[in-house]
Protein backbone atom coordinates (compact mmCIF):
# COMPACT_ATOMS: atom_id res chain seq x y z
CA UNK A 1 0.00 0.00 0.00
CA UNK A 2 1.09 3.45 -0.86
CA UNK A 3 0.93 5.84 2.37
CA UNK A 4 0.00 9.35 0.93
CA UNK A 5 1.75 10.84 3.71
CA UNK A 6 4.62 8.43 6.36
CA UNK A 7 5.13 11.02 8.23
CA UNK A 8 1.58 11.11 9.50
CA UNK A 9 0.83 7.44 9.32
CA UNK A 10 4.03 7.11 11.54
CA UNK A 11 1.95 9.33 14.04
CA UNK A 12 -0.75 7.91 13.92
CA UNK A 13 0.47 4.29 14.32
CA UNK A 14 1.87 5.04 17.35
CA UNK A 15 -1.29 6.91 18.80
CA UNK A 16 -3.66 3.32 17.72
CA UNK A 17 -1.41 1.22 20.16
CA UNK A 18 -0.44 3.73 22.70
CA UNK A 19 -4.31 4.73 22.92
CA UNK A 20 -7.02 1.68 22.88
CA UNK A 21 -10.00 3.66 22.87
CA UNK A 22 -9.00 5.49 19.80
CA UNK A 23 -8.17 2.60 17.87
CA UNK A 24 -11.80 2.33 16.17
CA UNK A 25 -11.63 6.24 15.17
CA UNK A 26 -8.65 5.69 13.77
CA UNK A 27 -9.15 2.78 11.86
CA UNK A 28 -12.26 4.92 9.92
CA UNK A 29 -9.51 7.74 9.47
CA UNK A 30 -7.15 5.15 8.02
CA UNK A 31 -10.19 3.92 5.48
CA UNK A 32 -10.70 7.54 4.80
CA UNK A 33 -7.15 9.47 4.70
CA UNK A 34 -4.30 7.49 4.90
CA UNK A 35 -4.19 4.73 2.37
CA UNK A 36 -4.21 4.24 -1.09
CA UNK A 37 -5.55 1.05 -2.51
CA UNK A 38 -3.74 -1.33 -4.55
CA UNK A 39 -6.57 -2.91 -5.89
CA UNK A 40 -10.25 -1.61 -6.69
CA UNK A 41 -12.66 -3.74 -8.76
CA UNK A 42 -14.53 -6.89 -9.06
CA UNK A 43 -16.81 -6.29 -5.85
CA UNK A 44 -13.33 -5.72 -4.06
CA UNK A 45 -10.95 -2.74 -2.43
CA UNK A 46 -7.56 -4.02 -1.55
CA UNK A 47 -4.51 -2.13 0.21
CA UNK A 48 -2.70 -6.02 0.13
CA UNK A 49 0.03 -6.60 -2.66
CA UNK A 50 -1.61 -8.20 -5.92
CA UNK A 51 -0.92 -11.91 -6.11
CA UNK A 52 -0.14 -11.88 -9.54
CA UNK A 53 3.22 -9.22 -8.91
CA UNK A 54 5.07 -11.91 -8.96
CA UNK A 55 8.54 -12.70 -11.12
CA UNK A 56 8.58 -16.75 -11.13
CA UNK A 57 4.69 -18.03 -11.06
CA UNK A 58 2.65 -15.65 -12.94
CA UNK A 59 4.10 -14.95 -16.08
CA UNK A 60 1.17 -16.99 -18.22
CA UNK A 61 -1.70 -15.34 -16.19
CA UNK A 62 -0.11 -11.87 -16.89
CA UNK A 63 0.39 -13.33 -20.75
CA UNK A 64 -3.45 -14.06 -20.94
CA UNK A 65 -4.83 -10.62 -19.97
CA UNK A 66 -2.47 -8.79 -22.31
CA UNK A 67 -3.73 -11.27 -25.16
CA UNK A 68 -7.15 -10.48 -24.28
CA UNK A 69 -7.17 -6.72 -24.32
CA UNK A 70 -5.51 -6.50 -27.38
CA UNK A 71 -6.67 -9.66 -29.55
CA UNK A 72 -10.23 -10.82 -28.11
CA UNK A 73 -13.64 -9.47 -29.22
CA UNK A 74 -16.58 -8.32 -27.08
CA UNK A 75 -19.91 -8.82 -27.66
CA UNK A 76 -20.43 -5.09 -26.59
CA UNK A 77 -18.53 -2.07 -27.26
CA UNK A 78 -18.23 -2.37 -31.36
CA UNK A 79 -16.22 -6.24 -31.22
CA UNK A 80 -13.03 -4.45 -29.09
CA UNK A 81 -12.64 -5.43 -25.43
CA UNK A 82 -13.43 -2.94 -23.14
CA UNK A 83 -9.82 -2.43 -21.06
CA UNK A 84 -11.04 -1.25 -17.96
CA UNK A 85 -14.01 -4.07 -17.36
CA UNK A 86 -10.55 -6.47 -17.60
CA UNK A 87 -8.88 -4.54 -14.83
CA UNK A 88 -11.51 -4.41 -13.22
CA UNK A 89 -12.16 -8.23 -12.98
CA UNK A 90 -8.43 -9.37 -12.72
CA UNK A 91 -8.29 -10.53 -8.97
CA UNK A 92 -11.71 -12.71 -10.28
CA UNK A 93 -9.65 -13.88 -13.59
CA UNK A 94 -6.65 -14.48 -10.87
CA UNK A 95 -8.86 -16.88 -8.75
CA UNK A 96 -9.76 -18.48 -11.98
CA UNK A 97 -6.38 -19.28 -12.96
CA UNK A 98 -5.69 -20.95 -9.50
CA UNK A 99 -8.22 -22.88 -9.71
CA UNK A 100 -7.60 -24.39 -13.03
CA UNK A 101 -3.54 -24.67 -11.15
CA UNK A 102 -5.17 -26.09 -8.08
CA UNK A 103 -7.10 -28.93 -10.07
CA UNK A 104 -4.58 -30.04 -12.64
CA UNK A 105 -2.09 -30.36 -9.69
CA UNK A 106 -4.37 -32.47 -7.14
CA UNK A 107 -6.51 -34.38 -9.23
CA UNK A 108 -5.84 -38.30 -9.71
CA UNK A 109 -6.70 -38.79 -13.27
CA UNK A 110 -5.08 -39.98 -16.45
CA UNK A 111 -7.14 -37.97 -18.64
CA UNK A 112 -8.33 -34.34 -17.77
CA UNK A 113 -12.00 -32.68 -19.15
CA UNK A 114 -12.62 -29.17 -17.72
CA UNK A 115 -16.20 -27.65 -18.26
CA UNK A 116 -17.50 -24.35 -18.04
CA UNK A 117 -21.47 -23.90 -17.76
CA UNK A 118 -21.89 -19.85 -18.96
CA UNK A 119 -19.45 -19.23 -21.19
CA UNK A 120 -20.39 -15.47 -22.52
CA UNK A 121 -17.16 -14.08 -24.83
CA UNK A 122 -14.83 -16.75 -23.51
CA UNK A 123 -12.51 -14.64 -21.00
CA UNK A 124 -12.70 -16.44 -18.53
CA UNK A 125 -12.34 -19.64 -20.49
CA UNK A 126 -9.63 -18.05 -22.60
CA UNK A 127 -7.30 -17.46 -18.41
CA UNK A 128 -8.28 -21.01 -17.69
CA UNK A 129 -6.88 -22.68 -21.35
CA UNK A 130 -3.84 -20.71 -21.16
CA UNK A 131 -2.79 -21.56 -17.93
CA UNK A 132 -3.61 -25.79 -19.00
CA UNK A 133 -2.03 -25.72 -22.04
CA UNK A 134 1.16 -25.12 -20.41
CA UNK A 135 1.16 -27.44 -17.89
CA UNK A 136 3.53 -30.22 -18.40
CA UNK A 137 1.43 -32.91 -16.45
CA UNK A 138 -1.40 -31.81 -19.04
CA UNK A 139 0.48 -32.18 -22.00
CA UNK A 140 -2.46 -32.43 -24.41
CA UNK A 141 -4.65 -34.89 -22.60
CA UNK A 142 -7.59 -33.09 -22.39
CA UNK A 143 -10.90 -31.69 -23.41
CA UNK A 144 -12.30 -28.18 -22.44
CA UNK A 145 -16.27 -28.26 -22.57
CA UNK A 146 -18.16 -25.10 -23.19
CA UNK A 147 -22.04 -24.89 -22.27
CA UNK A 148 -23.93 -22.11 -23.51
CA UNK A 149 -27.14 -21.39 -24.99
CA UNK A 150 -25.82 -18.29 -26.49
CA UNK A 151 -29.40 -16.93 -26.54
CA UNK A 152 -32.03 -15.38 -24.39
CA UNK A 153 -32.66 -16.53 -21.19
CA UNK A 154 -36.36 -18.32 -21.06
CA UNK A 155 -39.05 -17.67 -18.51
CA UNK A 156 -39.24 -21.38 -17.83
CA UNK A 157 -35.62 -21.43 -16.52
CA UNK A 158 -35.70 -19.08 -14.10
CA UNK A 159 -37.39 -18.76 -10.30
CA UNK A 160 -40.05 -15.95 -9.79
CA UNK A 161 -37.72 -13.43 -8.25
CA UNK A 162 -35.51 -13.75 -11.39
CA UNK A 163 -38.23 -13.27 -14.14
CA UNK A 164 -36.80 -9.78 -14.48
CA UNK A 165 -33.69 -11.35 -16.16
CA UNK A 166 -36.03 -13.14 -19.22
CA UNK A 167 -34.37 -11.98 -21.99
CA UNK A 168 -31.07 -10.78 -20.63
CA UNK A 169 -27.86 -11.80 -22.91
CA UNK A 170 -29.51 -11.71 -26.18
CA UNK A 171 -26.40 -9.90 -27.26
CA UNK A 172 -24.24 -12.91 -27.18
CA UNK A 173 -22.93 -14.82 -30.15
CA UNK A 174 -21.07 -18.66 -30.20
CA UNK A 175 -19.33 -17.41 -33.21
CA UNK A 176 -17.21 -14.42 -30.94
CA UNK A 177 -16.40 -17.03 -28.58
CA UNK A 178 -14.83 -19.78 -31.60
CA UNK A 179 -13.09 -16.53 -32.90
CA UNK A 180 -11.51 -15.87 -29.11
CA UNK A 181 -10.78 -19.01 -28.62
CA UNK A 182 -9.62 -20.24 -32.32
CA UNK A 183 -6.28 -21.08 -30.99
CA UNK A 184 -7.46 -23.16 -28.54
CA UNK A 185 -9.77 -25.54 -31.13
CA UNK A 186 -8.34 -28.99 -30.90
CA UNK A 187 -8.93 -29.09 -27.33
CA UNK A 188 -12.39 -27.71 -27.41
CA UNK A 189 -16.25 -29.24 -27.54
CA UNK A 190 -18.96 -27.01 -27.78
CA UNK A 191 -22.05 -27.98 -26.33
CA UNK A 192 -24.79 -25.05 -27.66
CA UNK A 193 -28.08 -25.10 -25.68
CA UNK A 194 -30.14 -24.70 -22.96
CA UNK A 195 -29.13 -26.93 -19.81
CA UNK A 196 -30.12 -29.16 -18.50
CA UNK A 197 -31.17 -30.03 -22.56
CA UNK A 198 -28.16 -29.57 -23.65
CA UNK A 199 -26.73 -32.78 -21.09
CA UNK A 200 -28.83 -34.86 -23.22
CA UNK A 201 -27.44 -33.98 -26.64
CA UNK A 202 -24.49 -34.59 -28.86
CA UNK A 203 -21.25 -34.41 -28.24
CA UNK A 204 -21.81 -36.25 -25.29
CA UNK A 205 -21.06 -34.78 -22.08
CA UNK A 206 -17.67 -35.96 -20.47
CA UNK A 207 -18.16 -38.93 -17.80
CA UNK A 208 -15.61 -37.95 -15.28
CA UNK A 209 -14.14 -34.25 -14.72
CA UNK A 210 -11.22 -32.52 -12.53
CA UNK A 211 -12.44 -28.61 -13.18
CA UNK A 212 -16.31 -27.32 -13.40
CA UNK A 213 -16.70 -23.41 -13.73
CA UNK A 214 -20.36 -22.16 -13.28
CA UNK A 215 -21.39 -18.50 -14.48
CA UNK A 216 -25.35 -19.09 -15.04
CA UNK A 217 -26.64 -16.35 -12.45
CA UNK A 218 -30.11 -18.60 -11.77
CA UNK A 219 -30.97 -20.83 -9.79
CA UNK A 220 -32.16 -24.26 -11.84
CA UNK A 221 -29.36 -24.17 -14.66
CA UNK A 222 -27.18 -23.79 -11.55
CA UNK A 223 -28.44 -26.83 -9.40
CA UNK A 224 -28.99 -28.89 -12.82
CA UNK A 225 -25.43 -28.54 -13.69
CA UNK A 226 -24.66 -29.45 -9.86
CA UNK A 227 -26.61 -32.33 -10.30
CA UNK A 228 -25.03 -33.30 -13.61
CA UNK A 229 -20.94 -32.67 -13.06
CA UNK A 230 -20.81 -33.16 -9.10
CA UNK A 231 -21.06 -37.12 -9.31
CA UNK A 232 -17.98 -37.37 -11.55
CA UNK A 233 -15.93 -34.70 -10.07
CA UNK A 234 -12.75 -36.32 -9.88
CA UNK A 235 -11.20 -36.37 -5.91
CA UNK A 236 -8.80 -33.43 -6.03
CA UNK A 237 -11.47 -31.43 -8.78
CA UNK A 238 -12.73 -27.86 -8.51
CA UNK A 239 -16.11 -25.80 -8.88
CA UNK A 240 -15.83 -22.79 -9.00
CA UNK A 241 -18.78 -20.28 -8.72
CA UNK A 242 -18.94 -16.81 -10.20
CA UNK A 243 -20.91 -14.64 -8.89
CA UNK A 244 -21.94 -16.82 -5.69
CA UNK A 245 -21.70 -13.59 -3.20
CA UNK A 246 -22.82 -11.18 -5.42
CA UNK A 247 -26.14 -9.90 -3.79
CA UNK A 248 -28.36 -9.37 -7.01
CA UNK A 249 -27.98 -13.82 -7.35
CA UNK A 250 -28.84 -14.37 -3.64
CA UNK A 251 -31.35 -16.73 -4.38
CA UNK A 252 -28.61 -18.73 -6.11
CA UNK A 253 -26.22 -18.60 -3.32
CA UNK A 254 -28.88 -20.08 -0.99
CA UNK A 255 -29.49 -22.66 -3.25
CA UNK A 256 -25.87 -23.57 -3.66
CA UNK A 257 -25.24 -23.71 0.14
CA UNK A 258 -28.16 -25.95 0.50
CA UNK A 259 -26.87 -28.08 -2.47
CA UNK A 260 -23.45 -28.43 -0.79
CA UNK A 261 -24.14 -28.40 3.09
CA UNK A 262 -23.65 -32.16 2.93
CA UNK A 263 -21.52 -32.93 0.02
CA UNK A 264 -17.76 -34.31 0.70
CA UNK A 265 -15.23 -30.97 0.31
CA UNK A 266 -14.64 -28.00 1.59
CA UNK A 267 -16.37 -24.98 0.43
CA UNK A 268 -14.65 -21.48 0.20
CA UNK A 269 -16.39 -18.18 -0.04
CA UNK A 270 -14.38 -15.46 -1.48
CA UNK A 271 -14.11 -11.76 -1.20
CA UNK A 272 -14.25 -11.28 -5.14
CA UNK A 273 -18.13 -12.98 -4.79
CA UNK A 274 -16.50 -15.86 -6.18
CA UNK A 275 -16.32 -19.04 -4.36
CA UNK A 276 -14.36 -22.45 -4.59
CA UNK A 277 -15.81 -26.26 -3.74
CA UNK A 278 -12.83 -28.24 -3.52
CA UNK A 279 -13.36 -31.89 -3.81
Amino acid sequence: MKLKNKKIYNIVRKLYYKYPSMRKFIFELDKKFLFKPVFVGGLIKTECENPWNDNFQNKVFEEAIKEIKDNLESNLDKNKVDELSIDIAKWRYWIISYAVKHAIEFSEVKEYNFVECGVAEGFSSYIALKEIIVDKKVGKKFLFHLYDSWKPMRKGDLVESEYSKEGKYEHLDQHVVKRNLKNFEEFLVYHPGYIPDTFKDIPESPSSIVYLAIDLNAVKPTIDTLNKFLPVLSRGGVIIFDDYGVKEYHDTKKAIDEFLHDKQGVFLKLPTGQAIFFR
